[in-house]
């Protein structure tokens, strides 16, 4: 995340890993589906050529619907072996709301900005203004999609913390100039 200000192929050294973790739990998987969206699309003034446009829809929505369908069939089929109603992938209302206010962006910068904007003698007026755009409005959902792996992430530590007793997790009391670190004694059995 740090990287993607320098340029925007920075953001596919997060989306690998994610897609690894994306079979783990439906909300990794829903993070992943998330960064992978958003950092695709933030690709696209990198393919700005006018033939370039139908491959970069094209790829672009192939991508996100087999990547949704194949987890989404995944995480349902994993909650119906463990018993749990299935729910699959489900998207915030707020995510949801972002996704249609990115596609109505995308629709803006490759159609109708190069339309509306287009002074009497062919020039473009404002030629950056798109590329600002679709960068600040896919920075946000970036570090809002950072915002929930790290929630994810505390979340699992925190789960581990209460089944796993850590001789780490309880206060050290103090003793003389230094503190006793309370240790594993694997002699004892019982």
């Amino acid at each position: 995340m740090l990287g993607y200000h320098v340029h925007e192929k920075a953001i596919l050294m997060a989306i690998i890993p994610a897609g690894m973790l994306a079979a783990d739990s439906v909300a990794d998987a829903r993070v992943y589906l998330m960064m992978s969206i958003v950092g695709h699309v933030s690709l696209f003034p990198l393919l700005f050529e006018v033939r370039e446009l139908p491959l970069k829809f094209i790829l672009s929505m192939l991508h996100i619907m087999l990547a949704y369908v194949s987890l989404d069939r995944y995480h349902r089929g994993e909650q119906s072996a463990m018993r749990i109603r299935q729910k699959g992938i489900v998207f915030s209302t707020l995510e949801t709301l972002y996704f249609a206010g990115l596609g109505a962006l995308v629709v803006f910068v490759e159609f109708l900005h190069p339309i509306l904007f287009r002074s009497a003698d062919g020039t473009l007026k404002m030629p950056f203004l798109p590329l600002l755009l679709l960068s600040i409005y896919c920075t946000g959902g970036l570090a809002y999609a950072w915002l929930l792996s790290y929630q994810q992430f505390t979340s699992k530590v925190s789960r581990i913390m209460s089944y796993a007793e850590s001789p780490f997790s309880h206060p050290v009391e103090a003793s003389g100039r230094f503190a006793k670190i309370p240790s594993l004694n694997l002699n004892r059995i019982g």
